[in-house]
């Protein structure tokens, strides 16, 4: 469901099962759970709430030491600290996750650590630091021969030096980006780049060519817009629901607490009874033996 856009659908299947594994519980599946609805209010930039689903994933994943899992939980966790521009916490859990990858011999989550590295270096303006990064996940692409992944990397390093004024190595990248997108029909992607043309022409100050990328960029996103409209509707049906879930799960948890603690009491009642009847019932039949010796005897005094 998630993948397709239906928000309100994935919660409602998450949800689900946690409550079934609050029931059944399995470690592993409900740190997946956790994650995927963090990565559902990702989507729907709701940053803290997406934190502390990443984080209860994460707690659940240490638990077991189950390093593949933590690659991800630390690599979510540093997105959605760079989201909160908590950019320390943000680079620490990206430095993890890429030890833990590279620890793995795992070139596909090391490259996903490498492009976030990056994006998080040129957020905070480190344009060298963040052009090494973009190189090393290209290298990885390039390696790996995923051409998505080499045409994202090179659009990357164009914003990079597009942002250092750089202008013929941003046209280069851009444009080779360009070509790799349109040959695998990326048509999202190619109007990204055409919005990144349009910018860097206006700035060197070619404004026919940042007319027609700005006019190619709209045609694009014109031809989304519907779509992205949709979607943005489905996300916020999607955020209410997910609360009205998120709290129709917490009333059930809590209503399973207080039935296992009045099944756990009404068992406690039974065994105090238990005791109770033994070492009443013997009291009684001592009771009772003594009150008939008593009675004999005052017979035979009569």
């Amino acid at each position: 469901n998630y993948n397709i856009g239906d928000f309100e659908g994935a919660t409602d299947h998450f949800y689900k099962g946690l409550n079934l594994l609050d029931k059944k519980p399995n470690t592993r599946q409900t740190a997946k759970l956790y994650n995927n609805l963090g990565m559902i209010f990702d989507e729907m930039e709701d940053f803290d709430r997406a934190l502390s689903f990443y984080a209860e994933s994460y707690r659940i994943d240490s638990l077991s030491n189950n390093e593949q899992a933590l690659i991800g939980s630390h690599l979510n966790l540093g997105i959605s600290y760079q989201n909160l521009k908590k950019y320390e916490l943000a680079r620490k859990n990206y430095d993890r996750a890429y030890q833990l990858a590279e620890k793995l011999n795992d070139s596909s989550s090391m490259v996903h650590v490498l492009n976030n590295q990056g994006t998080l270096a040129y957020d905070l303006k480190n344009y060298d630091e963040s052009l090494a990064y973009y190189q090393q996940a290209l290298d990885l692409y390039e390696k790996a021969g995923d051409l998505g992944g080499v045409a994202f990397a090179k659009n990357n390093m164009g914003l990079v030096y597009l942002d250092q004024k750089q202008y013929p190595k941003a046209l280069a990248y851009f444009h080779e980006a360009l070509e790799i997108a349109a040959n695998l029909n990326l048509y999202a992607f190619q109007g990204d780049i055409y919005g990144n043309l349009s910018i860097y022409y206006e700035e060197v100050q070619d404004y026919k060519n940042a007319f027609d990328y700005y006019s190619k960029y709209n045609e694009v996103y014109d031809s989304l817009s519907s779509e992205r409209q949709d979607h943005m509707i489905r996300k916020l049906e999607a955020q209410y629901q997910a609360e009205k879930k998120q709290r129709e799960i917490l009333e059930l948890q809590q209503e399973n607490r207080l039935q296992r603690q009045l099944l756990s009491s009404t068992k406690n009642m039974q065994v105090y009874l238990y005791v109770i009847l033994f070492l009443v019932i013997p009291f009684l039949i001592v009771l009772f033996v003594l009150l008939r010796k008593e009675k004999l005897l005052a017979r035979e005094l009569h």
